[in-house]
This record gives C-alpha cells, sequence and structure tokens, in this order.
C-alpha cells in the first residue's frame, strides 16, 4: 500500500471518524436493566436495512425497535435518544482530513438516515472536508453489498485498486477488498492515522499528536 497508487481515501464514519456514544438506549427501558441487546441481529434485519436505504420510516424503524427489545418507552423518546447517538468526532478528525485532502481525494461512505445524516454533516461540520460523501439512506445502497461499493466507485470515476477503504466493519471490508479495493480496518482516528502514514500520507505534530 502506497500513496502513489492511491487516487481516493474512503472513509466509514462511526467507529472510524465520529465516535458512537455506547448504545442508543437508556438501561430504564429494559424490564432487566443488564439485558444486553443483540446489536448484530437488530443491525442486519430487514426493518433496519430497509431504514438505512430509505426505503423506512423512522417511526417504522423506532416501533420495529421497541417490539424487538420489548423497550419501556415510546416512538417519540427513543427517536430523540437514536438522533443524539453519534458524536462527537474524535478528536483530530477534521485536521486530519483537511491535511489529507492536499496530498489525495477523499470521500466518505456511511451506513446513515436521515436523523444522523444532517448532524454528521452540518453540527459536526463533515461536509467542507471531503470531496464526495454517500449516505445509504440517500443512494438507496447500504455495505456491504457490493452494489453499494460499485455505485460509490462509480461516482468516483476510478477503478477499486486506487481506492483506500477504512472502515471498522470487518464485513465492509471484506466486501470491498473483493473488488479489489484496498481495504483496511481501524478502530478510531489514532489506527486511521497510522494506517495512512504507512501509505506515505504526511501530517504534521497537531494531527500526530491526538
Amino acid at each position: 500500500m502506497n500513496k502513489d497508487d492511491i487516487d481516493w481515501v474512503l472513509f466509514d464514519l462511526g467507529g472510524v471518524l465520529v465516535q458512537l456514544n455506547g448504545l442508543p438506549f437508556k438501561p430504564e427501558w429494559f424490564n432487566d436493566p443488564s439485558q444486553q441487546p443483540i446489536l448484530h441481529e437488530w443491525g442486519i434485519s430487514e426493518v433496519v436495512r430497509n431504514y438505512e436505504t430509505g426505503k423506512a420510516s423512522v417511526t417504522e424503524f423506532a416501533q420495529f425497535t421497541l417490539e424487538q427489545f420489548q423497550l419501556k418507552t415510546s416512538i417519540d423518546a427513543f427517536i430523540d435518544e437514536f438522533t443524539r447517538w453519534p458524536g462527537p468526532l474524535f478528536d483530530g478528525s477534521l485536521v486530519m482530513l483537511e491535511q489529507l485532502g492536499s496530498q489525495v481525494n477523499t470521500a466518505i461512505y456511511s451506513n446513515t438516515n436521515g436523523e444522523h445524516w444532517p448532524r454528521l454533516m452540518q453540527e459536526m461540520a463533515l461536509a467542507d472536508t471531503v470531496k464526495h460523501a454517500f449516505a445509504s439512506h440517500l443512494i438507496g445502497l447500504a455495505k456491504p453489498d457490493l452494489a453499494g461499493f460499485k455505485y460509490v466507485l462509480a461516482q468516483l470515476n476510478t477503478v477499486p485498486e486506487r481506492v483506500l477503504f477504512l472502515d471498522d466493519n470487518k464485513t465492509n471490508v471484506e466486501a470491498a477488498a473483493s473488488l479489489g479495493v484496498q481495504a483496511q480496518q481501524v478502530q478510531g482516528i489514532k489506527q486511521v492515522i497510522e494506517c495512512l502514514q504507512q501509505a506515505g500520507f504526511t501530517f504534521n505534530s497537531e494531527v500526530t499528536a491526538s
């Protein structure tokens, strides 16, 4: 992996550039506070996938989640908690993106939704830091589906081998790699910076110190 072989660096958001504040559930919502939701099964369910690809409303998504985990709360209360779930950015994310953008094209591809996307793009100011930003609920395709990666690659007007993709989810990384993308699994901004430095990208002390 060398920067001379990379035209685009494509970022996931949650767990990579953006912190996730625990879980979007309050303990008191469960009949048994020690109960741990099975997020994987929830995340791959049809309703959640439909919500992330713009085919289900937030109300449908919330109702399903309340029933799935037998949560003792209202739809509105859950939506409010869920909306505030992502963030803040990992320290140094914006500065890193600014410095990286002077060396290579940058883009975002995130499985997300209409509640989180405005916060990510405007409130956290990510919209101005990359050349392209792809949201699953807007393009109707979500990771790890290969169709989603093919769509993004077509929009970037490049070949898979010229893209470095960074994601915290192993399944997403493996899917991208199967198309020839230079895909790496990373957790948090420190590993992101280390991966980029290994490829030959450089950052000043303001980034490396974070």
